[in-house]
C-alpha cells in the first residue's frame, strides 16, 4: 500500500514541475522549455515555422521563399543565385544597394541577385546586369539579344555572324553594307557593276559582284527572273539572257535555250554569233587573237568578224598587246598609221620617237634625230641616208 501511494506522489510532482515551467525561456532565446521537450520540436525565430522545417533558423520568414532552391531561405541568403556574388552584402553595407559595373565582382552587390552571372556583365551601365536587363524592351535579355538595345524579338541574324540583321551593317556578309551610302535609308541600290557608295541590292543575299541584268535594282542572286524576261528563273532555259519564247532548237529538252547556247565556249551565244556574222563553232573567227566574246563585251570593243577594225595594218590583238587603239589608225596622232609606225620602227604612242623635235609623219627618218647638213634634202643626215 505504501509503494502504490509513493507512485502518485512522484506522478504527480512531475506533472506540476512541468506546467510551472510552461512560462520558463531556454538558453536558445525566446524558445521556452517546453518548445524544447515537445516531440514537434522548437520555433527559435518564432515565425510559425518550427526549426525542423525552417529553413533560415534564426531569422523570421513565414513564406520560407528559398529562390535558388538550395535550402536556404532568402531571408538569411547572402548569394541568392549562388554565382559567388554577394546579394547585399558585396558593399560592405546591407542596407546600401551598389550594383556592381561591368566586369567588377569586388566591392559592390549583385546586379542580377537571382540570375547567376559570376562576371557581372553590365554593358549599358544600368542598375541592372546583361543577365536580368532587356534593355530594347524586345524581351530577350541583354546576355543573349543579338540586338541589344534595337528591337529585334525574332533574333534574326541571316549570316550568323552573332550580329542580327536590326544591327548588322551588312546582313549576308558579302562586304557591300546594306546602307552603303550613308544615307540611312536602302535607296540607292548598286548598279551597273558598281559596289562602293551605293546600296546592296540583294540585303539578305551574298552577291559581291552586285549584278543585275536586267537593271531591275534587284541582283541577280535574289532576283526571282533575273533576266527580267517574264519566265522564272527556276524554270527560264536562259535565266540571265532574255528569252520569253524559250526557244531551244539545239540540243535536248534539258539543254539550254538558243539565246544562250555557246557552242564554243567563246562568250558569246550562238544566237548572238549569227547576228555579229561570226562562226559559232570558231572561239576566234577573224583569228585575230581575241576571241569572239571577248570583242564584242570587253573594252575596247571591236569588230569579231574583221581582224583589223580600223584598217591600219595592225590586228587587233596586236594592237592591244602594243598598247594602241584597235579603232584608230593613228593612235599618237602624228600623222603615221599605226602600221606605218610598225613598219618604220617608230613607237606609235610617241609623236616624236627620235625627239628632234619633228613629229614622226613628218620626219622623213622618224628614228634618227637629225642635226647634220642633209645633202640630199630627203630629211636624213647624210652619213646615216637609210
Amino acid at each position: 500500500m505504501l509503494h502504490k501511494k509513493a507512485n502518485w506522489i512522484t506522478l504527480l510532482l512531475a506533472l506540476c514541475l512541468a506546467l510551472s515551467l510552461q512560462g520558463c525561456k531556454s538558453d536558445e532565446g525566446d524558445t521556452t522549455i517546453a518548445e524544447l521537450l515537445s516531440p514537434e520540436g522548437p520555433d527559435r525565430d518564432d515565425d510559425g515555422v518550427l526549426d525542423a522545417n525552417d529553413n533560415c533558423l534564426w531569422t523570421p520568414n513565414h513564406s520560407q521563399t528559398d529562390v535558388n532552391n538550395d535550402g536556404v531561405g532568402d531571408a538569411c541568403e547572402d548569394d541568392f543565385d549562388n554565382d559567388g556574388i554577394l546579394t547585399a552584402k558585396g558593399d560592405g553595407s546591407e542596407s546600401v544597394f551598389t550594383p556592381c559595373p561591368n566586369g567588377v565582382t569586388t566591392n559592390c552587390d549583385d546586379n542580377c541577385p537571382v540570375t547567376p552571372n559570376p562576371k557581372q556583365e553590365n554593358n549599358f551601365g544600368t542598375s541592372k546586369g546583361d543577365a536580368c536587363e532587356d534593355t530594347d524592351q524586345d524581351t530577350v535579355l541583354d546576355d543573349v539579344d543579338n540586338c541589344p538595345i534595337i528591337l529585334n524579338p525574332d533574333q534574326r541574324d541571316t549570316d550568323l555572324d552573332g550580329q542580327g540583321d536590326a544591327c548588322d551593317p551588312d546582313d549576308d556578309n558579302d562586304n557591300i553594307l546594306d546602307d552603303g551610302d550613308g544615307d540611312g535609308a536602302r535607296l540607292s541600290l548598286c548598279a551597273g557593276g558598281n559596289t562602293s557608295s551605293c546600296d546592296d541590292n540583294c540585303q539578305f543575299t551574298p552577291n559581291p559582284n552586285q549584278a543585275d541584268t536586267d537593271g531591275d535594282g534587284f541582283g541577280e542572286a535574289c532576283d526571282s527572273d533575273a533576266d527580267g524576261d517574264g519566265v522564272p528563273n527556276e524554270s527560264d532555259n536562259c535565266p540571265l539572257v532574255p528569252n520569253s519564247d524559250q526557244s531551244n532548237t539545239v540540243g535536248g529538252p534539258d539543254d539550254e535555250g538558243d539565246a544562250c547556247d555557246d557552242s564554243d565556249g567563246d562568250g558569246l551565244s550562238d544566237a548572238d554569233e549569227a547576228a555579229f556574222g561570226t562562226d559559232p563553232n570558231q572561239t576566234d573567227t577573224d583569228a585575230d587573237g581575241r576571241s569572239d566574246g571577248e570583242e564584242v563585251t570587253v573594252e575596247p570593243k571591236t569588230n569579231p568578224a574583221d581582224s583589223d577594225s580600223d584598217d591600219d595594218g595592225v590586228n587587233d590583238g596586236d594592237e592591244i598587246t602594243n598598247g594602241t587603239n584597235p579603232n584608230n589608225p593613228d593612235s599618237d596622232g602624228d600623222g603615221l598609221s599605226d602600221g606605218d609606225e610598225a613598219r618604220l620602227g617608230s613607237d606609235p604612242n610617241n609623236t616624236n620617237t627620235d625627239g628632234d623635235n619633228k613629229n614622226d609623219g613628218e620626219d622623213a627618218c622618224p628614228t634618227i634625230p637629225q642635226g647634220l647638213i642633209d645633202l640630199n634634202d630627203n630629211g636624213c643626215p647624210d652619213n646615216q641616208e637609210p
